[in-house]
């Protein structure tokens, strides 16, 4: 059976107007490192995983997804890790507790690089990249990606993972700052057809040396 494995999880956070009375006026932004049982790194010889920025919002929306999440602890289609093989099932009640804890314990925004090095990644299809877009929610989302192409001049293009050049151009940027990592998480998805523009983070774990 193909399962899910989160091995970990960081909660980072910004300061916003509330949303209503007693509110506590943050805006979360949730990592999780996770990946599939059946699939491993060739290299490493253990089982691949990433960090992935899941979501972006206030605390009900990351306990919702929580929420969605914990439904597939039930049927063991989510599990920890145990060792360095084996894995352990969790029941929704505790892993929901996993992230109420998470939220409480979660860290300013700017400490996120004291983590992670982080790299922003757009990508759009060339095909698509200049054509003339008449949906109006579509134009304005295009706008907002190739706008965000535009805004810095630091962009690296790169070839996808295999090391092919694809039909859809890939830019990558090292974010280092607050204000770079809100600019591109808050950029939308945008898709035209079955052809998408999107972007997401790459994120790298900071090595910790020891004196």
């Amino acid at each position: 059976m193909s399962y899910t494995i989160e091995y970990g999880r960081k909660i980072f956070y910004t300061e916003t107007k509330p949303l209503f009375n007693g509110d506590e006026g943050r805006l979360y932004y949730l990592l999780i490192k996770e990946g599939d049982n059946n699939v491993w790194d060739a290299d490493m010889r253990k089982r691949s995983r990433d960090w992935d920025l899941v979501l972006v919002g206030y605390k009900y929306q990351i306990i919702e997804l929580v929420c969605c999440r914990a439904g597939a602890c039930e049927g063991g289609a989510l599990q920890r890790p145990k060792g360095w093989r084996d894995t352990v099932g969790i029941t929704p009640e505790d892993y929901l507790a996993l992230y109420r804890e998470e939220i409480r314990k979660a860290k300013p925004l700017e400490d996120i690089f004291k983590f992670f090095s982080v790299e922003a990644v757009i990508k759009a299809f060339k095909d698509e990249y200049e054509s003339k877009i008449d949906v109006k929610n579509e134009k304005y989302s295009k706008g907002r990606i190739v706008e965000a192409i535009q805004k810095y001049n630091d962009w690296r293009k790169i070839k996808d993972i295999y090391g092919n050049e694809p039909e859809y151009d890939l830019y990558e940027r090292s974010i280092t700052t607050v204000d770079d990592m809100i600019y591109i998480s808050g950029l939308p998805t945008w898709r035209h057809g079955s052809n998408y523009y999107y972007h997401t983070f790459n994120f790298h774990e900071v090595k910790k040396i020891k004196l």
